[in-house]
């Protein structure tokens, strides 16, 4: 059986003794189902339990652990408004991440009411991923591509993890053009139309792009390519 808090015991309020435990829903950390950080963030599980139509006793307590039912991991929740004394209680606990490997973590919430029945087999979980690896960038043309043609029209940066959806340029000698995203992965500059032959361009990615987990880009990444001389040699005529 799931270790349980230790709540109010007030009883069941509506004389009902049923063998049906609460009901939980709206498993969330940070408010979301689903959330990357990098270890030693602190984040907060949430959930609502409900004992309003499996019995109508008051919650005892809820925990949760990290994978289903490994009650060695099981800590305790707490009632949002400080006191397990009702039918329905919003749970809460801060959970801190120091010392965590790059890994996913799904956090299970149980929840018992005073009777007392335990819900100590829930199927929902919020899920934290922990990511310390800084995201790596290749560009299309290549690093160092020799012969670009110089009709070009797009430079595109490929990601290999989803990006927040911002950052700068440090430097970028591509003469005209648009910078965006695309989706989360993919940063692009569209509608270039002047790019010399035999000229060689550079584009500098600098801190400010970050993944998800608020990991950057390490140093200032430097990309270059060469666009080809196009230009049809002459043949001087022979005498």
């Amino acid at each position: 059986m799931a270790p349980m808090a230790i709540g109010s015991d007030s009883g069941n309020q509506d004389g009902i003794t049923g063998a049906v435990p609460p009901v939980i829903s709206n498993v969330l950390v940070d408010g979301v189902a689903s959330v990357t950080v990098q270890s030693g963030t602190s984040v907060t599980l949430t959930a609502d339990v409900d004992d309003s139509t499996t019995g109508g006793s008051n919650i005892l307590g809820a925990n949760y652990t990290i994978g289903a039912q490994v009650w060695a991991t099981s800590v305790v929740m707490a009632a949002v408004d400080g006191t397990f004394d009702a039918l329905t209680e919003d749970v809460t606990v801060a959970v801190d991440t120091t010392g965590w490997a790059e890994a996913t973590y799904d956090l299970y919430v149980y929840a018992s009411d005073v009777v007392p029945n335990d819900n100590d087999n829930s199927p929902l979980f919020g899920t934290i991923i922990i990511d310390d690896t800084a995201p790596t960038a290749t560009p299309t043309p290549a690093d160092a591509a020799p012969a670009v043609p110089t009709a070009t029209a797009t430079y595109s940066i490929l990601f290999d993890e989803p990006m927040q959806a911002v950052g700068t340029l440090a430097t970028d000698d591509i003469p005209d053009g648009t910078w965006g995203w695309t989706d989360s992965t993919h940063y692009e500059k569209t509608g270039i139309t002047a790019l010399a032959e035999q000229t060689t361009y550079n584009v500098v990615l600098n801190a400010d792009f970050v993944d998800l987990a608020g990991n950057a880009v390490t140093g200032d990444i430097t990309f270059e390519f060469t666009t080809a001389d196009e230009t049809n040699p002459t043949v001087a005529p022979t005498p």
